[in-house]
């Protein structure tokens, strides 16, 4: 019988190569739950600090290796794959995550270096949204798309700007910023130039007719961004937390309605999240840790410049 001093041996060593390997990482996961099951399961707390002092990680990182190896089958991967690779499919629903990681493994298995743990979170994003069941050859179609997208994805110079923004309304904006923003940062500098000019305008959020009210703060983690919006009255207060996309479709490629905070506005250039199907909605729903009536608002400053009122549309909404 292999002692715990064997199992902490073992594990060390399978986490020093963890990093660059998922069959390592596999490994440890598969002694570091034989370690809790048999050591440590009444004791969470001692299981934590026992991983810490000897291998520098927390419980939770440890349970992430446990989860790998529970979710995973280790004939389904090959050498060389990189735990990053792996940590998106643990998550994932079964079928989904065994035909994703068919894909990854049995058609690519040269060319597994050439795509990211982000690029297999939005493939699994994708496929769990489709409206139908997707072949091998769709899978992979679609994950050289995204890797494709993201090499092809260059540092703009200041050269490079979108079209001129067709004025409708808010002309006042044209001299400070006269063009289509062409990445979120420029969604932001837009959204935060008009400002000034939203917090003129009513909208229905819910029950309630708001006023904007001021941008609490703005930030790089998610959600991006917390407003506080105010009645006609300025009695009723609502602290919305805003994400900002270029395409509001970028929530869903971003695993953005997997996340346990919630977000209330989704603020974008164009809402490409029109006319999902009930079995695309439905999918989303599953997904999430919000009844599907909590999705966030959608909010799209390109129909602000053409229609010079502010709505807000629902994902459930028939547009």
């Amino acid at each position: 019988m292999t002692t715990i001093q064997e199992k902490t041996l073992l594990v060390k060593s399978l986490i020093e190569r963890a990093k660059s390997s998922g069959v390592a990482a596999w490994k440890a996961g598969k002694i570091l739950d034989s370690l809790f099951s048999d050591d440590f399961r009444s004791n969470a707390s001692e299981f934590n600090k026992y991983t810490q002092d000897n291998f520098g990680i927390t419980g939770i990182t440890a349970k992430k290796y446990i989860d790998l190896f529970k979710a995973i089958p280790f004939e389904k991967i090959p050498e060389g794959m990189l735990v990053t690779h792996l940590y998106p499919l643990v998550a994932t629903e079964l079928k989904i995550r065994f035909k994703v990681l068919d894909v990854l493994t049995n058609k690519l298995s040269n060319k597994k270096r050439l795509f990211t743990g982000n690029d297999i979170n939005a493939l699994i994003n994708f496929v769990e949204i489709s409206d139908r069941k997707l072949s091998y050859e769709e899978i992979e179609a679609k994950l050289w798309e995204i890797v494709k997208k993201r090499k092809n994805k260059k540092r703009l110079t200041f050269n490079e700007q979108g079209t001129p923004i067709k004025f409708n309304y808010f002309h006042e904006i044209a001299d400070i910023f006269p063009n289509e923003p062409i990445s979120e940062q420029g969604l932001v500098g837009l959204f935060c130039a008009m400002f000034y000019l939203l917090r003129n305008f009513r909208f229905q959020y819910g029950y309630k007719f708001l006023n904007f009210c001021s941008i609490e703060c703005i930030r790089t983690a998610y959600p991006d961004a917390r407003i506080k919006a105010l009645d006609k009255n300025r009695r009723f207060l609502v602290n919305l937390n805003v994400e900002f996309e270029l395409d509001s479709r970028n929530y869903i490629l971003h695993g953005h309605h997997k996340e346990k905070e919630k977000c209330d506005l989704i603020i974008c250039w164009n809402n490409n999240l029109l006319n999902l199907s009930d079995t695309a909605i439905q999918k989303i729903s599953c997904l999430s840790h919000f009844p599907i009536d909590e999705f966030p608002k959608i909010l799209a400053l390109n129909e602000l410049f053409e229609l010079g009122v502010i709505e807000l549309h629902d994902l459930t909404r028939s547009q």
